[in-house]
């Protein structure tokens, strides 16, 4: 379990992309202070959601809840590609 949940640290060396990389998943407007914002806290769930689900399946399987804790490394592991993909494809509007 272990080794399948800590999978989802790698998404710490990806993160500094997210951070202050400039990517918005939504894209960015000039006029919309709400709208980037949360454009901003969306793209960030790619590296926090990974993250995340490395503790919250390591808490799942501590309490012998076994498929909960695959299903949360895996959904980690799911999010953690899809972030890839999405850096490697040029990521959204680059500000």
């Amino acid at each position: 379990m272990l080794a399948l949940a800590g999978v989802n640290l790698l998404s710490i060396l990806y993160s500094v992309f997210f951070l202050f990389g400039g990517y918005y998943l939504l894209g960015f407007r000039e006029d919309a202070l709400v709208f980037n914002g949360l454009s901003y806290l969306t793209t960030q769930l790619f590296w926090i959601w990974p993250c995340g689900a490395f503790f919250l399946s390591l808490l799942a399987h501590d309490r012998d809840h076994l498929w909960l804790s695959v299903i949360t490394a895996l959904s980690g592991i799911a999010c953690m590609v899809g972030a890839i993909c999405y850096l490697a494809g040029g990521g959204g509007e680059l500000v």
